[in-house]
Formats: structure tokens, C-alpha cells, sequence
């Protein structure tokens, strides 16, 4: 059996390639950051593409976002010790019974440990190039959630 390649059949295997990846190009992305183009595969795994570094950062905290946006904002509460601000002094069913019994207690073990405030002084620390690729994802992930 011959498989004959005509133009036909690379626009047909083309369209099909296509059809199988979802597009977004991103509304507005800061223009600072030039075109971004999110495509998601079949499976659902996003590529995106980008002008920049920036914008291919900008496009993967967007991607994150829209993905992992809960798990994201639940990680930051619990590293910033503000669970209890959201859930309220709740008891904790912990296997094991190790660790706090409160959602404040754990707040208040986190703020102790001094997470956050670790991170907020290792930026100062950081190259401008490096903190111009974090302030992208950044911009993405806010504006996921905007």
C-alpha cells in the first residue's frame, strides 16, 4: 500500500493537528510584554508561546492559574499563616493526631516559622532579570483571577 502526500492531505492532517488544540490568545496581556498565545493540546496541557521571556512567564502564571488557581491561593494562605481568616478557627483532623489541633494555631506556627517574611527578603536579593520574570507570572496569575 502507497501512501500518496499531496497538499490535500498535509491541510487535512493540519486542520485535524489544529482542531485537537484549544487557542487562547490572551485578551489583554500588558503590552509590555508582547503577543502571548496560550494553546491548550487534547490532554489539556498548555504551550504557550510568546515575543519574550516576559511574555512566555506572563503566559505560563496565566496557564497556572486557570489550572491550579485554588490550590495556588489555599498554598499562600497557609504559607502566610491566614487559613483561619478564610475557614475560621476550625478543628483539624490530622492523621496521627501530630501538629495543631486549629486552623489559628497553625496560623499562628506559620507566622512563627516566618515564611513569608523570608521570601519578601530574598527578593531584595534577586537580579532584575529574575524579578522581571516573577513579575510576569505574577501579572498572569492576577490576571487570570481579575
Amino acid at each position: 500500500m502507497q501512501i500518496v502526500k499531496t497538499k490535500q492531505t498535509y491541510l487535512i492532517t493540519t486542520l485535524v493537528c489544529l482542531s485537537a488544540m484549544s487557542t487562547t490568545v490572551l485578551a489583554q496581556p500588558a503590552t509590555q510584554y508582547g503577543k502571548v498565545e496560550l494553546l491548550r493540546d487534547a490532554w489539556g496541557v498548555p504551550h504557550v508561546f510568546a515575543d519574550t521571556d516576559q511574555g512566555a512567564m506572563y503566559g505560563l502564571g496565566y496557564a497556572s492559574a486557570e489550572d491550579r488557581g485554588f490550590q495556588m491561593t489555599y498554598f499562600l494562605r497557609m504559607m502566610q499563616g491566614r487559613m483561619a481568616e478564610v475557614f475560621g478557627e476550625r478543628d483539624k483532623v490530622r492523621a496521627g493526631g501530630t501538629g495543631p489541633k486549629t486552623t489559628l494555631e497553625h496560623d499562628r506556627i506559620m507566622r512563627m516559622f516566618g515564611f513569608a517574611r523570608a521570601a519578601q527578603q530574598a527578593v531584595q536579593h534577586l537580579d532584575q532579570e529574575t524579578l522581571g520574570l516573577l513579575k510576569a507570572y505574577s501579572a498572569g496569575v492576577n490576571d487570570y483571577f481579575a
